[in-house]
């Protein structure tokens, strides 16, 4: 019986990590849940990586609870629409972030809509985005014009998210993809991420617009709109939004490559 407990209680130890690493709250119950656990045992809170928010209700103060708990977080994703961001109190919220109050050193993976990363205004809410220095995947979501021009002026500033090598926008014009492409930054890859589904020979046609091949269009991959599907497979290590990307650009690189080969083959058969 001994040895059966002391078994059990390794395997504990050893499972109760996974069990925290990745949450994906959809209700304002499962919300408080998560805040009242981590409350009664702080030590969880080391194990939560991955957090997404989608639930269609008031997200604080639990959410800031969690995130000043979860220092070890690498992957964020707030997607609450404006009806359940209380005036006045989400943006601090989001400004306590961007500014460091609340720290989040470890996060890599930030997915939100513009309007809470520059505000209503389109203005930035922190000059430095300092707590986002180690930022490399940003998945913006939700704006128009306005917007775009707010994002290109802040992706112009290169004290602005120093490490960020991925980004994903949604569709909107060709000359912001070209102008984004065209900065000084060491972007890896430039994405449109959409809801409505295409083939690989659609997306292909549309990608063959902006010849820059880190460039690509990815669209999700369950009906209609199941982004929160990707997020989940990617964060247990599975195919989402980031790896479809990495594949499309890889395959355009590819196909560029080859393109190269056959037009020198090409001319040297005429030098020939």
């Amino acid at each position: 019986m001994l040895v059966l407990i002391l078994v059990a209680s390794r395997v504990r130890v050893w499972i109760e990590p996974l069990l925290h690493r990745v949450f994906h709250i959809e209700t304002g119950d499962q919300l408080q849940a998560l805040h009242t656990r981590l409350a009664n045992k702080p030590t969880h809170s080391a194990s939560v990586r991955h957090l997404l928010i989608t639930c269609a209700a008031e997200i604080y103060p639990a959410l800031e609870h969690i995130l000043r708990a979860c220092t070890n977080l690498v992957d964020l994703g707030i997607w609450v629409s404006s009806a359940h961001k209380t005036p006045g109190v989400f943006p601090d919220l989001a400004r306590n972030i961007l500014q460091g109050t609340i720290q989040v050193p470890s996060l890599a993976r930030l997915s939100l809509a513009l309007e809470d990363l520059i505000g209503d205004n389109h203005r930035v809410l922190a000059p430095d985005l300092t707590s986002f220095t180690s930022l490399t995947h940003l998945d913006l979501t939700n704006f128009g014009p306005p917007g775009s021009a707010a994002l290109l002026q802040l992706l112009k500033r290169p004290d602005v998210l120093p490490s960020l090598h991925y980004l994903a926008i949604p569709d909107t014009d060709i000359e912001l993809y070209l102008a984004i492409l065209a900065l000084p930054r060491r972007l890896r890859i430039l994405c449109v991420y959409g809801e409505t589904t295409v083939d690989d020979s659609e997306s292909a046609l549309a990608e063959a617009q902006i010849p820059d091949p880190r460039f690509c269009i990815v669209s999700s991959a369950g009906d209609f709109g199941a982004f929160s599907e990707d997020w989940v497979q990617a964060a247990w290590h599975g195919v989402g939004l980031w790896e479809r990307a990495e594949d499309r650009v890889a395959s355009r690189r590819r196909k560029a490559l080859e393109a190269g080969r056959m037009v020198l083959y090409k001319n040297l058969q005429l030098n020939n």
